[in-house]
């Protein structure tokens, strides 16, 4: 699961365009059964169209594995 972690820090790193502080990325099981996974992640982005980008990422990356859980805040 840390790769799914490590290639989404990789591309948000990678974007020059956006603009983000302290983004944190975890990945939790929760549940017995079905067990499901959640990408959680948190920080702060510029504006609102940081935010998007970070979450097109995330999405791309997460597709139907996970739940998304997205705590990023615009400062």
């Amino acid at each position: 699961m840390s790769d799914v972690i490590n290639t989404i820090r990789r591309d948000v790193d990678d974007d020059s365009s956006i603009h983000a502080n302290g983004i944190n990325i975890q990945v939790e099981t929760k549940g017995f059964l079905p067990r499901r996974k959640f990408i959680h992640i948190t920080g702060a982005v510029e504006k609102e169209s940081d935010k998007n980008k970070v979450m097109q990422i995330v999405n791309h990356h997460a597709g139907d594995n996970f739940n998304i859980v997205n705590d990023l805040i615009i400062k």
